[in-house]
């Protein structure tokens, strides 16, 4: 998917926002502040992706303080010679009593909170937990400060698939699934701003299928 300005793309202040690789836990549905580490699969796509992202000169490099997106970041940043700054504000959403766990197991923990959840997904808020409106409201300022901090540079930021759905709606007013996208494992979504205009979403780019595929290499498209 690519904006009809991609063309223009040398002029803007441009912001990658990039989601962690693979963790292995292809089977839990719920991991957020649960703190996985990447996998060694993931290791190796993460340096992938910073050589594939070599050609770029990269100001700043920015990610969650959750070790999966501060491990994905180091791996990045590294050809670039670039420190790794590191933000809750970036943290993904809070599952509360649902993170780490499978729908069937908080089913079998909680009988009637996965019902709830699912007739709102946006508002819904679990026990010790945010809903995803909370963490709208968090990660949203943070991500637009960046094009004021770093006016005319590029910035990445190494983040989570929530968050990252919910930034892509803010901006261009679609569901990643009603845009007919999905966000992979390493997926690497481009926004930029023209001085004072609108921030953009530029393109989204993904290395695998589906979070799914345990079997990345590097170069597998």
């Amino acid at each position: 998917m690519t904006g009809n300005k991609e063309q223009n793309i040398e002029h803007k202040t441009r912001v990658i926002v990039i989601r962690h690789t693979n963790t292995g836990f292809h089977g839990v549905y719920f991991l957020g502040m649960a703190d996985a580490p990447i996998t060694r699969d993931g290791i190796e796509h993460a340096r992938d992706i910073g050589e594939k992202l070599k050609g770029l000169k990269i100001d700043k490099m920015y990610s969650s303080c959750l070790k999966r997106s501060m491990m994905t970041a180091e791996e990045i940043a590294r050809p670039h010679g670039l420190e790794v700054e590191h933000r809750k504000e970036f943290n993904e959403v809070d599952f509360g009593v649902m993170d780490g766990l499978t729908g069937e197991q908080v089913d079998g923990r909680y009988p009637g909170l996965m019902d709830e959840r699912n007739k709102d997904k946006i508002h819904f808020k679990p026990p010790e937990g945010e809903s995803q409106i909370e963490a709208r409201d968090r990660v949203i300022p943070a991500f637009k400060r960046l094009f004021e901090l770093h006016s005319g540079k590029t910035v990445i930021v190494v983040m989570h698939g929530v968050l990252m759905k919910l930034i892509f709606r803010e901006v261009t007013g679609k569901t990643i699934k009603g845009a007919g996208e999905y966000i992979g494992f390493g997926c690497r979504m481009h926004y930029g701003k023209d001085g004072d205009g609108d921030i953009e979403f530029i393109k989204m780019e993904n290395d695998v299928p589906s979070e799914g595929d345990k079997d990345w290499k590097p170069g597998k498209k």
